[in-house]
């Protein structure tokens, strides 16, 4: 039985404070895309790969995997 491959998975992430963060680097680790949403940009410059801010809507349609932070 195989699962999911992580490589080029989008991963959404809803909070991207201290835990969000080392998740989001986690997942770019595993070269995950990265969505995030937060009240407020973030510095995503420590996280890596391509991460960018996006409303819950369009995190919630366009996420292979959401996590909640």
């Amino acid at each position: 039985m195989l699962g999911m491959g992580l490589q080029g998975a989008t991963l959404g992430i809803v909070g991207l404070g201290q835990i969000g963060e080392a998740m989001a680097r986690r997942g770019a680790a595993f070269g995950m895309d990265i969505l995030y949403s937060a009240h407020s940009d973030k510095d995503t410059s420590r996280i890596g790969g391509n991460v960018r801010r996006v409303d819950n809507a369009e995190l919630i349609a366009s996420s292979d995997v959401v996590s909640l932070h």
